[in-house]
């Protein structure tokens, strides 16, 4: 792209120079030397700076180093509607919320020791249903016999059907206290009315720890 000097018209085509300047042959492409007693130049081309999310680069009015004239780019903010932010902030939320369902969780069995239960596979959410199910199976006809349940760490506790159905209860208290943050945090999004509001919320707060 060139540049009129004097009046520091940016940006212009060889054609736009042509126009204004019809009576004058120029080669099909000129150099600065060719340019200069006109009053125009040549703008050497810029890298493309790195834009962010919601961010774009718009071009801005080149600068005169040594000789040369160089283009310049300015980095714009340009946040989307509030509707499209706040569907995207709830996105983020369900995200979050899939992935703490199935996150494994620290449990104080009785014998006094923390221990790991992993939910984070099909076949370890598959096999603690099970346990907590022959657990309420034996406590309906009044049988005490321990369910060995094998944590994380590979250690074996040995649990009474009631201890059993406990640590059913503690997933099940995990997941619904997922969904309820969740239904929370969309709450928060939906009362947002801008969107500095909506920015400030903070997404990561009130998930089980």
């Amino acid at each position: 792209m060139y540049l009129h000097i004097p009046t520091q018209s940016y940006p212009l085509s060889l054609a736009d120079i042509q126009a204004a300047l019809p009576h004058i042959s120029l080669p099909a492409n000129p150099c600065n030397r060719d340019l200069a007693p006109l009053g125009y130049c040549k703008v050497k081309p810029s890298p493309l700076p790195a834009a962010g999310p919601y961010q774009r680069a718009s071009e801005a009015a080149p600068i005169q180093v040594g000789n040369d004239w160089l283009q310049q780019w300015t980095v714009i903010d340009e946040l989307p509607p509030l509707d499209q932010l706040k569907r995207a902030a709830k996105a983020l939320v369900d995200t979050r919320r899939a992935v703490e369902e199935i996150r494994n969780f620290l449990f104080p069995f009785p014998d006094g020791q923390l221990g790991t239960i992993e939910i984070d596979e099909p076949r370890h959410r598959e096999n603690l249903s099970a346990q907590v199910q022959v657990a309420q199976a034996l406590l309906a006809i009044g049988g005490t016999q321990q369910l060995p349940w094998r944590d994380g760490e590979n250690v074996t506790h040995h649990l009474t059907p009631r201890q059993m159905i406990d640590v059913g209860l503690a997933w099940a208290s995990r997941k619904t206290g997922t969904y309820e943050n969740a239904w929370r945090l969309k709450g928060l999004i939906d009362a947002a009315t801008t969107k500095e509001t909506l920015h400030d919320l903070d997404l990561n707060s009130g998930w089980p720890d």
